[in-house]
């Protein structure tokens, strides 16, 4: 499990600048895109912190957070896309907060930057017409990931 959480986090900062550009567009706005940002940012906090007071498993969230990114090819309402804000900053917020916790973080770190930097050179030559379908692809990859995951613990106990 230990390559997981890089895969993870390398893949959420990888499909940022794309889902940002989904947002912005949904939003309409600057003003409106920074304030259901903030709402992120916010909910991102309250996951970060309610991770050290309780806990569940890690493959509920990783699933979670896959799926509110497959919404993304699919939801127009800003209602709909604020609460999406919320949830996603939380399950974020969640994730890091566990992540920083584990054995294999501060070597993993440092993988992050270098494997992230290499994949945002290879994307800068491919030619992405609609944001969206990067993201829900991503968000698939999550839930795959979180089912994987749930699957090794079961065959462990």
């Amino acid at each position: 499990m230990t390559k997981w959480p890089l895969f993870i986090t390398v893949g959420q900062v990888i499909i940022f600048p794309y889902y940002l550009f989904w947002l912005k567009n949904s939003t309409l706005t600057f003003s409106l895109f920074a304030l259901i940002f903030a709402l992120f940012s916010f909910g991102a906090a309250l996951g970060y912190h309610l991770q050290q007071k309780w806990t569940m498993p890690i493959a509920l969230p990783i699933a979670l957070l896959g799926m509110i990114y497959m919404l993304t090819l699919d939801v127009e309402s800003l209602y709909i896309i604020s609460v999406m804000q919320v949830i996603l900053g939380f399950l974020q917020g969640y994730f890091r907060a566990w992540h920083v916790g584990q054995e294999t973080y501060k070597l993993q770190v440092v993988w992050h930057y270098v494997i992230v930097g290499l994949a945002m050179v290879a994307l800068s030559t491919v030619t992405i017409v609609v944001p969206q379908i990067f993201v829900a692809i991503y968000g698939f990859m999550l839930v795959i990931c979180a089912i994987v995951m749930a699957l090794k613990k079961c065959k462990k106990k």
